[in-house]
């Protein structure tokens, strides 16, 4: 797993986006992959988990965006 650090620095040095895209498109296929899951049947914690771990896939997308726009604007 990468530290916010490690992020930040991929981050800067990627002012053409390509790296900015690539993490949000794979955060994009967990995000929707967990969705998926979720509309199987599921024991009640089981479905609790995959939305936890599916809003931090999405809050992971915002800092993405967020680190990537600060960094080259």
């Amino acid at each position: 797993m990468h530290t916010l650090t490690e992020l930040e620095d991929r981050l800067a040095a990627d002012a053409s986006g390509h790296q900015r895209r690539a993490l949000l498109e794979t955060l994009n296929a967990t995000v929707m992959a967990l969705g998926r899951a979720q509309r199987e049947p599921q024991s009640a914690e089981r479905y609790a988990s995959l939305e936890r771990q599916r809003l931090a896939a999405l809050a992971a997308m915002r800092v993405v965006d967020t680190v990537w726009s600060r960094l080259h604007s």
